[in-house]
C-alpha cells in the first residue's frame, strides 16, 4: 500500500461478511466480549450487526437481503422510513433527481424506483461505498454514485434536475455533526442549504429540502424564499419529516399563502391527507365548547403545522378552548386526522377506578401536568383501550376526561 492508498475496508472481506451474517441475531454487547477468529474485526463486525438489527425494524425489505454491507447504525438511525422515502418521491416529476446528501441511501432507491437517471451524492467514502454495493443487490444496478461533497457536486448538476438534500444536523459549538436534531436552523446545517440554494436555482429545476422538525416552519419559509409547498409528514403520530419544496421560476407565494399538506401515515402505510394555510388558520372562527359524545385529538402533523382553528371549521368540530386543541363532536367526521376516542366521563377527580386494570394511555393538552405527571399521580400504567386526557376548558380549568379509543375501523 502507497502513502496515498486508502487502507482496504474490511466490512467487504468475504470472511467478515460471513460472520456478520452467522452472527446477526446475537447480542452485540455478548458477542463484543467474545474472542473472534484472527481474520475477523469484532469491532466492526458488532457495528455492523447493531445496524443490521436496527434495519430489521425500519426497512425488513432490505435486511431480508443477505448480502449487505452497513456504515454504522447511526446512518440507519438518520435514514429515512420505506414510507416517508415512498412520499418524497412521488413529490418529484423530474426525471432526473440527484440525491446530495445521500447517507444511506433509503431515498435514492425510492427516487430510483420511479425514474431512469438518479445521482447519489456523498462526501463520507465508507458510506457511499456501502451504498454502491449494496444499490445492484437491492435490485438498482444503475444508480450514479457519486463520493463528493454536496457543494462539490452542485458544479456538474444534470440542467433542469431535481435535487433532494438532507443536510445533517451540527452541533456548532462541538464542531461535530450528531445524530439528533437538536440542532433546527438550516444554517447550522452541513451542507448548508442556504449557501447552496444561489447555485441550485441555476441548474436545478426542483429542490426539495428536509429539515429537523423541530425547525418553525415559517422560519424556514423565510429562510428559503420561493417555497412552493411545506410538507408535514407523520407515522403513527410522530412527526418525522418536515419537507420544504421549492420550484424554480414558479410565482413567489407570499409567506401566509404555502400551502402546508400534512400527510398522516399509520403503521402500515395507510395515509390521510389534509392541506392548510396559515391565511386560513387566520380567517378560522370556529365554537367552542364542553366534550360530546367523541373526543378528538389531531395528528401530530396538524400540531407540527399549527393549523388548529381551521380544522375545527373544515370537519365540524368545536375546540375545548382557544389555547386546549383538543375537539368535541356527536358524530365523527369522515376522514379526520388524528385519534377518535368516545367520552365515558368528563370532570373526573380520580380517574383509576373508571380504568380496566389501571391501564390507559395519558394524554395532556394544556393542563398544567403533562402527561407523565398526570400518570405519575393516579399510577397508571400503559396499555389498555382507554384513555385519560387532561386539558383546561373555556373556564381555564383544569379537567380530566375518561375515555375509550375508537378504532379507524371503527369509525362510520
Amino acid at each position: 500500500m502507497t502513502e496515498h492508498e486508502e487502507p482496504p475496508d474490511q466490512r467487504f472481506d468475504p470472511d467478515q461478511r460471513a460472520f456478520v451474517r452467522a452472527h446477526r441475531e446475537a447480542d452485540p454487547g455478548a458477542l463484543a466480549l467474545r474472542r473472534a477468529p484472527a481474520n475477523i474485526d469484532l469491532r466492526l463486525a458488532v457495528e455492523q450487526i447493531r445496524a443490521w438489527q436496527k434495519l430489521r425494524l425500519k426497512a425488513p425489505e432490505w435486511a431480508a437481503q443477505d448480502d449487505l454491507v452497513l456504515p454504522g447504525p447511526i446512518s440507519v438511525e438518520q435514514a429515512s422510513s420505506p414510507i416517508t422515502a415512498a412520499y418524497k418521491a412521488s413529490l418529484i416529476t423530474q426525471e432526473r433527481v440527484v440525491d446530495l446528501c445521500g447517507g444511506l441511501g433509503m431515498d435514492t432507491l425510492a427516487f430510483a424506483a420511479q425514474r431512469q437517471l438518479t445521482r447519489y451524492v456523498e462526501r463520507d467514502p465508507w458510506i457511499s461505498r456501502a451504498f454502491a454495493w449494496n444499490a445492484p443487490r437491492l435490485g438498482f444496478p444503475a444508480i450514479e454514485v457519486c463520493a463528493a461533497s454536496a457543494e462539490a457536486a452542485v458544479a456538474d448538476l444534470p440542467a433542469g434536475c431535481a435535487v433532494y438534500l438532507d443536510p445533517a444536523r451540527r452541533d456548532t459549538a462541538a464542531g461535530r455533526q450528531v445524530a439528533t436534531s437538536r440542532v433546527a436552523a438550516f444554517a447550522d446545517s452541513s451542507p448548508d442549504v442556504i449557501a447552496l440554494l444561489p447555485l441550485l436555482r441555476q441548474r436545478a429545476a426542483t429542490v426539495l429540502i428536509k429539515a429537523s422538525p423541530m425547525l418553525d416552519l415559517a422560519a424556514g419559509a423565510i429562510d428559503l424564499g420561493d417555497v412552493t409547498a411545506i410538507h408535514v409528514v407523520s407515522v403513527d403520530n410522530v412527526c418525522r419529516e418536515l419537507l420544504f419544496l421549492v420550484q424554480i421560476g414558479a410565482s413567489a407565494r407570499a409567506l401566509a399563502d404555502i400551502p402546508i399538506i400534512c400527510m398522516v401515515f399509520d403503521r402500515s402505510g395507510r395515509s390521510t391527507r389534509w392541506v392548510g394555510s396559515r391565511a386560513a388558520e387566520a380567517a378560522a372562527q370556529p365554537s367552542y365548547g364542553p366534550p360530546g359524545r367523541y373526543l378528538f385529538d389531531a395528528d401530530a402533523a396538524i400540531r407540527k403545522a399549527g393549523l388548529f382553528r381551521q380544522l375545527a371549521l373544515e370537519f365540524g368540530l368545536r375546540k375545548l378552548a382557544v389555547n386546549t386543541h383538543l375537539y368535541a363532536a356527536d358524530q365523527i367526521p369522515e376522514g379526520f386526522p388524528g385519534r377518535v376516542f368516545e367520552v365515558e366521563a368528563d370532570g373526573v377527580s380520580d380517574p383509576r377506578s373508571r380504568v380496566p386494570d389501571g391501564r390507559a394511555q395519558v394524554i395532556s393538552r394544556n393542563h398544567p401536568l403533562g402527561a407523565e405527571a398526570l400518570r405519575a399521580r393516579y399510577r397508571l400504567r400503559e396499555g389498555g383501550d382507554h384513555a385519560v386526557i387532561g386539558y383546561r376548558d373555556l373556564a381555564d380549568r383544569p379537567r380530566l376526561v375518561v375515555a375509550r379509543r375508537v378504532p379507524r375501523e371503527q369509525r362510520v
